[in-house]
């Protein structure tokens, strides 16, 4: 069994002494930063290595399938110069996107709008309703006296309406 020296056990600190703690080294740090010169220190750049060639961003799945390569899986050559983003360029990237251009958007949302707009218009035409063929319409003020009107009131309210929209 394992025993630990009582002298290297650690104490507990407590609360009082850790915000002191946490004080002191907050003051000493504030104190070394107004100490120190405003002006900021830049730095120089790491220089970009010239010798690596400029290799363009080329996604991967547009490259042809079938061609000559010598990892098929990854359509990749052997000691072929990467990009540096190549992560995102390669078959395995998380996310495959194709950007379209503004006026290419345009156009396939257009074209959506048209057909839809076409097939509500096709059916408009060949499947609204046709007119009746020959309009109602009734004899003696739409049947008034027939139905019991005594004076031109009531044939208003006991009469038949004509239809005079189907004309």
């Amino acid at each position: 069994m394992l025993r630990i020296n009582p002298a290297l056990r650690l104490r507990p600190v407590s609360i009082l002494s850790k915000r002191a703690l946490t004080t002191t080294r907050f003051n000493l740090q504030t104190k070394i930063a107004l100490n120190e010169d405003p002006t900021p220190k830049i730095e120089p750049q790491d220089e970009i290595p010239t010798s690596y060639p400029d290799v363009k961003p080329e996604l991967y799945y547009n490259r042809d399938p079938y061609g000559d390569w010598d990892d098929v899986q990854n359509r990749r050559n052997i000691n072929e110069p990467l990009h540096e983003d190549e992560d995102v360029l390669n078959l395995w990237s998380p996310e495959y996107y194709q950007y379209v251009s503004d006026g290419e958007a345009f156009k396939l949302v257009s074209y959506f709008f048209l057909g839809v707009a076409g097939i509500f218009g096709v059916c408009y035409t060949f499947f609204y309703p046709k007119r009746i063929a020959v309009p109602r319409n009734y004899p003696h003020d739409g049947l008034s006296k027939a139905l019991g009107a005594r004076n031109s009131e009531e044939a208003e309210l006991l009469g038949a309406r004509v239809d005079k929209t189907a004309y």
